[in-house]
């Protein structure tokens, strides 16, 4: 079943316009987005246990928790350092 089918379905069933339904839906994923753009993670690298202290871990119901493990967060910050490196060499003449 596609989110799209889901949505359509709940609405049925609880007797909702579908437009309230989706916006439920999609105001958890908001809140996810809204709540890591918070978070201190582009002003310097933390350091595993730093990372750890952060509330950094979303749980969603019947669907599972979102997370960002350590390792993924070395490499995201590899390559934000590298772009950022690579972005002061791009000047144009």
């Amino acid at each position: 079943m596609t989110v799209e089918e889901a949505i359509k379905q709940t609405a049925v069933d609880m007797n909702l316009d579908e437009c309230v339904v989706r916006r439920a839906y999609y105001s958890m994923f908001e809140f996810i987005i809204e709540a890591v753009g918070q978070l201190p993670l582009k002003e310097e690298f933390l350091s595993e246990k730093e990372l750890s202290e952060l509330r950094k871990v979303f749980y969603m119901p019947l669907l599972g928790k979102i997370n960002v493990p350590y390792g993924r967060y070395k490499k995201i910050w590899e390559a934000y350092l590298n772009k950022r490196k690579n972005k002061r060499y791009d000047v144009q003449a």
